[in-house]
């Protein structure tokens, strides 16, 4: 027995630096298996048939497609195929010359970039050339249309061997899956291996609240315009909807509405551009019409209506606590904490409070990095003519300052520590500040409210208040 302990113990690696690489040599066998037949190996199938057209809620520009069209974008035509993304513009022509030109330039596509290209892009050309070049395949030439199916066999092969660690590249694989899976016939056998992937993605992309899981406000309207079109296909084509894409738009759809002005723009927080017109599409298309969130801790947004006046609030150092307050549905401004970046380099979740005073809303929110913390306490009376916010820095050593941008369509006066703002409807709002120095940029209507810190805190006190 001694004897037999001994010889099995022989047999193990003397070197440790040996069981790492077994170790890793396992793992890529339980990834990828043998010659790539493991997970991410391809179970069979090709794209063999036309099924259903996943149609995009914006359409691209014709105008724009007869400029490319007339080689206004360059000498050659080749040189801008890319990720497709011109594709649109010519599916939205109708013109039989932009169509035959449109298929030139797939081939082309299909027989030089396309074989060189990053899973990343090939996930985006494969979700514009399966709902943008869909059409130039059903009533195109017949042999484009074998070209078509063969080039849409190569790319889900393609994209379905890419194994991506970072959330949006999943939720990229993903949807390009399934949008062909929904698109064609042929390539049933990988639909529960895609199918599991797709419920993951969302799961990660998506967070409980129905914000995108990197708080951009332009990311959720994305990925909106990305799924809704792909369930509404699949409804279309009798498809059974997963349980995990019905919930994902559910959760979205209130909080697109939580980040949308009167006017339909969207909050320009963290960057977001307005995209009323986009938003406008993608709510059209919500039949619940659900009511917006007011408070959202995972994606870090409040919001605050009253009849006077919407106050829509980032409530992470994400975006300095900036604030959009908008009079009559049009935003009048926005206001946020010079703090110092590494400080906002935080997640999204907040462990913000908003409560109800009987008298009106009270926003509190706060941040502690290192030995500073940073907050703002915001009230809004319950008519909402009347806005108070306390921002506040405690533990900092520098002076403290709070930039409020007013809206162009605003006139904005300074006197001393107060501003007047006029509206376009006649209506006067004043601006009041206590415990800082107000100061009015002379290229542009950006105020900057500056303290200066005692016993290492700053506070500033400000108010918006409408004037009879």
């Amino acid at each position: 027995m001694a004897q037999h302990v001994q010889n099995r113990t022989a047999l193990q690696p003397r070197n440790p630096s040996w069981v790492g690489l077994r170790a890793g040599v396992m793992r890529a066998f339980g990834q990828r298996g043998i010659l790539g037949w493991g997970s991410n190996s391809w179970p069979g199938g090709e794209a063999t048939a036309l099924r259903q057209l996943v149609s995009r809620f914006v359409p691209g520009d014709p105008a724009r497609a007869q400029e490319m069209y007339s080689f206004r974008f360059g000498r050659n035509p080749g040189d801008m195929l890319g990720q497709l993304g011109w594709l649109k513009h010519f599916a939205a022509s109708g013109k039989a010359l932009h169509a035959l030109y449109s298929i030139e330039l797939i081939r082309k596509w299909a027989n030089t970039e396309m074989r060189t290209m990053k899973p990343a892009a090939l996930a985006r050309a494969a979700l514009a050339l399966l709902s943008d070049g869909y059409g130039f395949a059903l009533s195109g030439p017949k042999a484009f249309a074998a070209d078509y199916l063969k080039i849409i066999t190569q790319l889900m092969r393609r994209i379905y061997a890419w194994q991506p660690d970072q959330t949006e590249d999943k939720f990229l694989r993903a949807t390009a899956l399934a949008y062909g899976l929904t698109s064609t016939h042929g390539l049933e056998p990988i639909r529960p291996r895609v199918r599991d992937a797709f419920d993951a993605a969302l799961g990660q992309a998506v967070l409980p609240d129905g914000g995108a899981h990197d708080g951009s406000p332009e990311t959720l309207l994305r990925y909106l315009l990305q799924l809704m079109p792909l369930r509404a296909a699949m409804a279309e084509a009798h498809e059974p909807i997963p349980a995990s894409l019905n919930s994902a738009i559910e959760r979205m759809l209130p909080m697109l509405r939580m980040l949308q002005h009167g006017n339909g723009d969207l909050a320009h927080l963290r960057g977001a551009q307005p995209h009323a017109e986009i938003v406008g599409i993608v709510l059209a298309e919500d039949e619940t019409q659900g009511m917006p969130l007011d408070l959202a801790r995972q994606s870090g947004f409040a919001r605050i209506d009253t009849p006077e006046t919407t106050s829509i609030v980032d409530t992470t150092p994400l975006g300095g606590f900036s604030s959009e307050i908008s009079v009559a549905g049009a935003p009048v401004l926005t206001s946020w904490h010079n703090a110092d970046m590494d400080i906002r380099a935080s997640g999204t979740e907040s462990p913000a409070e908003l409560m109800d005073m009987g008298e009106g809303m009270m926003l509190i929110s706060g941040f502690r990095h290192r030995n500073t913390s940073f907050s703002r306490h915001m009230f809004v009376s319950a008519q909402g003519d009347d806005i108070r916010i306390e921002d506040s820095a405690e533990g900092h050593s520098n002076a403290f300052s709070v930039t409020v941008a007013i809206n162009p369509d605003v006139d904005c006066s300074v006197s001393n520590d107060e501003a007047t703002l006029s509206l376009r409807d006649g209506q006067e709002w004043r601006l009041r500040l206590r415990g800082g120095n107000l100061h009015k940029s002379p290229a542009s209507d950006t105020l900057v409210m500056i303290a200066v810190p005692e016993n290492g805190r700053c506070a500033i006190t400000w108010a918006l208040q409408k004037q009879s």
